[in-house]
Formats: C-alpha cells, structure tokens, sequence
C-alpha cells in the first residue's frame, strides 16, 4: 500500500472516531464539550461538512445562544441542500427568537421536502433517513411547530389544525398533544383539551406543565377540587407558573378556602409578575380580604391593583362596592363609572351609577 493511500486511510479512521465522540458528547448533552471538540476537528479535516453545522446549531441551541444556533444552520443549509431536519432545526431557532412568520416560511419549505431528504445529520432527535418511519417523524415535527407558531401569532384554530396533523402522524408525540390542549383552551373548548392533556399525561406525567394545562381546563369546566388537585400535582413536578398560581388562587377562591386563596394570591404578587397578572392578582386578593371582612386592606389591594394597571375593571367595580358600603360616594361615583366603562364600554355608565348610588342612599 502507498505511502498516501496508508495517510487517507488513518485520516478517516480518525475522523469516524472524532464523529463518534462528538456524538456521543451530543448525547450526553455535553454541549460545551461537544463546542469544543468541533473547534479542533483531526488535522486535515477541511471544509465542514452539513452535519458539523448542525450539530453545532444544535449545542447553541441547547446554551441558548439562538443567534448564534441559527447561523450555524444557516450554514448548513448553505452547504448542502436545505434537508427536512435542517430546516425544522432553522425554524425552531426562529420560534426561540420570536420570528414566527419566518419561522411559518421555514416550515412550509421544510413541507415540501420529499422523503429523501429526511436525515439524521449526526443531530439528536431525529429519526434516521433509513428508517421507515423517519419522513412521518421529522413531518410531525413540522407541523408541532407550525402549531405552537401559530399559537404564538394568536392563530387557535390554524394551530389546532397543525396540532391535529401532529398527534395522527406520531400519537406519542407528548409535546404535540399538549400544544393541542393549549390551542383547544385558547380555543374555548375546555373539555376536548382536558381530553388531550389527560392523553399527554398518560404519555408522560411527570411534566408539570401537562398538570398545569389540565387544572385549567378544569377550571374553565368549573370542577374546581379536581382542578386544585391538578395544579397541587404540577407543584409536586417542578412547581407553578405565576399564572397557573394566581389560578390556583381563584379555584381555591370559589370554594370559599380564602386562607388557601390568600397565599396563593400573595405568592404571585411577591414573584413580580408581569402587570397585567399583578393586577389580576391584587384585584383577587383585595376580593378575599373582602370576604374576610378586611374591608380597608381590601380596599388598599384594590388601589395598589389600579395603580399596576388602570384597565382592571375587577378592581374598579371591587373598589365601587367597598367605597359604597363606607359611603365613599364621590370615590364609590367614579371606581363605578369606570368599571361600567371597563366592563361594558357603556356610554350610559355616568347616568346608571348615579341611579345606582341614589337608589342606595334612599335605602340607607
């Protein structure tokens, strides 16, 4: 054997090593690791090819370094053909970032690639071109993320429809069944998402974010214990969002355990949430110091939630009612007003408060 043939042939001896071990490093989610190793590929090793760049999209992606993981599988799509799984990769980056009508564009490209260009590209989580089930696989994933990009953009019922195609292709698809139980409750069809929650949860209960979704279709369908038992196993799996909190709150809130209800409230408000959540949440608690007949620290409650965002309308009208009942007529006039304004976008609301609040003073 020649002296150049013995050199090729320990070149790709060692660089089928080098893919295993990057490989390998993928798998073990040694993304930092998996970075480096790209950096300092066998000597001799030129031009890289697809799969480098999309392993190393890969990684970024997992760092969350988006800009940078979407350059890489930019660069793969560059030097080679844009693959099914490139361009789902591409997308998802694109979702990441917020780019959801590019992101749509990418999908609708990646729809159109025939079967033969679905491959693995040395990337976790897609099915092998040699597999006969690898085009439905890396297609549902397609139409997941057209699902939730369409979520994203406030399109419910173009997402239900992605999800739908999702779950038939690959029914073990966890992530797609859950975006359908989000689509569907976006949708107002709260029993069909409990439905595909508790499908997700058969599949995987573990998530919390699957109990969460699932004590909020329960909440929409007021079965309000199984609700609270829905959102206390979310707590178990990893804990609540700010929201799945403050809805816990209120199913805690109508069964009248306005302890419970309080703590739940309280806990959403000391997280700093966003505003509008903030205000929703003072708003409730000002309604169980109410009920707890903590009338001045309800009304406080009600005014910190009005200064978080004058739009609540609960606030007002909880505002009204407490104003009313101290005979706080000028303040009790003006939170009515605007509640009716809120609420109704009535332009009669100034004369039927005043009704209102003549017809109580000649109660009194």
């Amino acid at each position: 054997m020649s002296n150049d043939a013995s050199r090729k042939k320990a070149l790709e001896s060692l660089v089928k090593r080098w893919h295993a071990s990057v490989e390998a490093l993928a798998q073990r989610e040694q993304w930092d690791a998996v970075l480096v190793a790209l950096d300092h590929p066998p000597l001799g090793l030129l031009d890289p090819p697809a799969w480098r760049w999309s392993i190393r999209g890969r990684a970024l992606e997992h760092l969350q370094r988006f800009e940078e993981a979407l350059s890489s599988y930019n660069q793969a799509i560059a030097v080679s053909e844009p693959t099914m799984a490139r361009l789902v990769d591409t997308a998802r980056i694109l979702i990441n970032l917020h780019s959801y009508y590019e992101a749509l564009r990418t999908l609708d490209q990646a729809m159109m690639c025939g079967s033969s260009h679905v491959t693995t590209e040395y990337t976790t989580g897609h099915i092998p071109s040699h597999s006969s089930s690898g085009e439905q696989v890396t297609l549902s994933e397609v139409w997941e993320l057209t699902g939730y990009a369409q979520l994203d953009l406030g399109h419910a019922a173009e997402a239900l429809i992605a999800f739908e195609h999702a779950v038939t292709l690959t029914p073990l698809n966890v992530s797609a069944w859950k975006g359908k139980g989000v689509a569907l409750l976006t949708h107002n069809e709260s029993a069909r998402a409990l439905a595909a929650f508790d499908q997700a949860l058969q599949l995987d209960p573990s998530q919390a974010t699957l109990w969460i979704g699932k004590g909020e279709a329960l909440l929409d369908l007021n079965r309000l214990t199984q609700a609270i038992a829905a959102y206390t196993t979310a707590q178990e799996h990893g804990g609540l969002s700010a929201t799945a909190q403050h809805n816990l709150g209120v199913a805690q809130f109508r069964l009248g355990r306005y302890v419970d209800a309080l703590q739940s409230f309280e806990y959403v408000i000391a997280q700093d949430a966003i505003d509008h959540l903030q205000s929703r949440s003072l708003a409730m608690r000002g309604r169980v110091l109410a009920r707890l007949h903590r009338d001045q620290d309800a009304l406080h409650s009600y005014d910190q939630a009005i200064a978080v965002d004058a739009h609540n309308g609960h606030a007002w009208a909880g505002k009204f009612r407490l104003s009313l009942r101290y005979w706080r007529l000028r303040d009790a006039w003006h939170a009515g007003v605007r509640a009716f304004r809120l609420f109704m976008e009535d332009p009669e609301a100034d004369r039927r408060i005043r009704s209102h609040l003549a017809d109580q003073t000649l109660r009194r």
